[in-house]
């Protein structure tokens, strides 16, 4: 009896841990950082980086920004190495409007994109384009506008010709 207690006791133990992850929202499904709806979005804060494994080909995974309406931020994208694959990301509206977007390839290094919190919510929509070879895409979730372009690494927010230094 009392070795069924424990047993009991351990699994109660391992199920809350379980669902605990699932609560704060990082793992997503399957610990991918982002979920196939928008109702089941795993949410992070400002100061927090979104690891996004595997995004989907050609079509959305999401997660949130837990962020005030009107509020700026700006999230640096960095997609990992991963042949002729890029990312897509878009940050939306609560019905799933652009707010705005940025496509980051391994290649081209880091990119910027500057946003504001969203009535309702704040959707960031990502996807895996082109190649689709399943490439992570790393999120730094930062407060305020993107400081200007330094030469540092930080990459302006369009694919525009850019002025020089």
């Amino acid at each position: 009896m009392r070795r069924v207690s424990l047993f009991a006791l351990c699994l109660l133990s391992l199920t809350s841990c379980s669902a605990l992850k699932k609560a704060t929202g990082h793992g997503g499904a399957g610990g991918q950082g982002w979920s196939e709806s928008p109702a089941t979005a795993p949410s992070y804060a400002i100061g927090e980086t979104a690891n996004v494994k595997a995004p989907p080909c050609n079509v959305g995974g999401y997660f949130k920004i837990k962020v005030d309406p009107g509020k700026p931020f700006h999230i640096t994208t960095k997609a990992s190495q991963a042949g002729s694959s890029c990312g897509y990301v878009e940050v939306e509206t609560a019905s799933g409007s652009s707010v705005t977007s940025v496509d980051v390839c391994a290649e081209s290094g880091p990119k910027t994109v500057d946003a504001q919190g969203q009535e309702g919510s704040t959707l960031v929509q990502v996807s895996e384009k082109y190649g689709c070879a399943g490439i992570t895409i790393t999120m730094a979730i930062e407060d305020g506008p993107a400081p200007a372009n330094t030469g540092a690494g930080v990459a302006p927010t369009d694919d525009g010709p850019q002025p020089e230094n």
